[in-house]
């Protein structure tokens, strides 16, 4: 078959779709002909206006209302004309990488093929498809889908493509979801996920659609592993994404590492795992080879927190050119880490966070205020965490816990004595409808408003003491 993919706004302009190159490898492996399309960074060097990729600040992309009253009326000419352009090809079937950023570009776009082209099979993967409900509200009822795959996509995409491409039912096939008729809700479908795969025998991401020149930095993303060994309460990693942790043997990476470099020219790689030390003996011996081989490129990515990172392993890395670290911290208070199933300590978070600055490697870590139970001296635990380390640190990311009904916490809000709130009292403080449910406490030490003024609070301490003892350290060597 011709099968286009495609990537909507908006999302990252660092680096080309890692997800969109590993489909379009595995349906190139399997005889298609496959062309992909990066809309996202065409409209934002269209554009010019890089405020809109704040995705910090993405309501305008998120929000239903907002979208089509603010943005859709700027950007529309333009989608427009590339659907246009899009279908003088006459593609068999057309792909979509879907998130929850770009969800209703998305459908506006699918909604606009399917009346353009009723004939063209359109198919739709990525994280934004989760649940029967979420692939229905945003693709299938306004989008014209005729299937979503749930998860790992290459396998499921390729043994849907054959279905089509033989005329053959798509009812009974696993990993996908679909309407048996557009008419009633009733009839959706999700049906069982394929099993994991083994990602050793995947092709490598094909990246060759894509103007690498376009992109912020010249990387590539990679993926070292996929899943998670961690079972936090407030994560559906493997609850939806991917139903347990595997990892790629250390030279399939270095071989695909290797790969990119010869076809692209490229020395930084950004592994999009959910953390790449998963596995420690395998990120070990993964070094081993890079700095055997003398393999010249710059990495990074997503760990936790491990007492098996030890100053030696973490020089060792750092020895392969791992040059930064982001850790999901996520909390300075023992009770909160512990309610969220982190599996570490306030004590561990100081240790591995010091040692892994003094290894050489930039340290960034991730904050989460106001999960269910956190009381002000459970705040200020986390302060006080930043305050310790805040010379070990370069980037702090802060957001406010949203209850997703899909994890732990959501499914089982009365062993964390919450209750969520009618849909009126959502706010955007990620409890809106795209974020999770608002909630509360029952005992009323958190609502909404408790909160927000935490998330201020923190991003001010960033702001001011953080930056300021940084910038006071540099006055003071000169």
């Amino acid at each position: 078959m011709k099968v286009a993919l495609l990537f909507l706004p908006a999302w990252s302009i660092k680096t080309a779709p890692l997800g969109v190159a590993c489909i379009s490898a595995a349906l190139k492996s399997d005889g298609h002909t496959v062309h992909s399309f990066d809309w996202n960074v065409r409209l934002f060097h269209q554009l010019n206006s890089p405020h809109l990729w704040d995705l910090d600040n993405d309501q305008q992309w998120t929000q239903e209302s907002i979208f089509k009253a603010n943005l859709l009326p700027n950007i529309k000419f333009f989608l427009d004309q590339w659907v246009d352009e899009l279908l003088k090809n006459n593609y068999d079937a057309i792909g979509f990488s879907a998130f929850r950023s770009n969800a209703y570009p998305t459908a506006y776009v699918s909604s606009l093929i399917k009346k353009i082209a009723p004939s063209v099979k359109l198919f739709i993967g990525g994280p934004a498809i989760v649940t029967p409900e979420s692939a229905l509200s945003y693709f299938f009822d306004d989008g014209g889908m005729d299937a979503a795959v749930v998860g790992e996509g290459e396998k499921t995409a390729i043994e849907l493509l054959r279905r089509w491409q033989n005329n053959e039912s798509i009812i009974d096939l696993n990993g996908i979801i679909l309407k048996r008729g557009y008419k009633t809700i009733g009839r959706m479908v999700m049906n069982p996920r394929q099993a994991t795969m083994n990602i050793n025998d995947l092709p490598f991401p094909d990246f060759s659609d894509f103007n690498l020149s376009q992109y912020s930095e010249l990387a590539l993303g990679i993926q070292f592993s996929r899943g998670c060994v961690a079972n936090c309460t407030f994560c559906t990693e493997n609850t939806f994404y991917w139903p347990k942790f595997v990892s790629k043997s250390p030279e399939k990476i270095v071989e695909e590492i290797n790969y990119q470099i010869n076809k692209h020219e490229v020395q930084i790689f950004l592994p999009a795992d959910s953390l790449m030390n998963g596995n420690i003996s395998v990120l070990g011996k993964l070094s081993d080879l890079l700095i055997e081989n003398q393999t010249n490129i710059q990495w990074g990515g997503n760990m936790r927190i491990d007492p098996k990172m030890t100053p030696d392993f973490l020089k060792k890395i750092k020895t392969a050119n791992c040059n930064w670290i982001v850790f999901g911290i996520e909390s300075g208070s023992d009770p909160i880490l512990k309610a969220m199933r982190k599996g570490i300590t306030h004590n561990q978070i100081i240790t591995v966070i010091k040692n892994t600055y003094e290894a050489g490697i930039q340290v960034s870590i991730n904050i989460i205020v106001g999960f269910p139970g956190e009381t002000e001296e459970f705040f200020q635990d986390t302060l006080k965490l930043l305050e310790t380390c805040s010379d070990y640190i370069s980037f702090i990311s802060s957001t406010v816990f949203g209850l997703d009904p899909n994890t732990y916490v959501g499914q089982n809000p009365e062993k964390y004595g919450i209750e969520t709130l009618d849909s009126q009292e959502k706010t955007i403080w990620q409890e809106g409808p795209e974020d999770g449910l608002g909630w509360r406490s029952i005992s009323g030490d958190s609502n909404r408003e408790i909160r927000s003024q935490r998330l201020i609070q923190i991003r001010a301490f960033i702001e001011t003491y953080l930056l300021t003892t940084k910038l006071n350290k540099v006055v003071d060597s000169l």
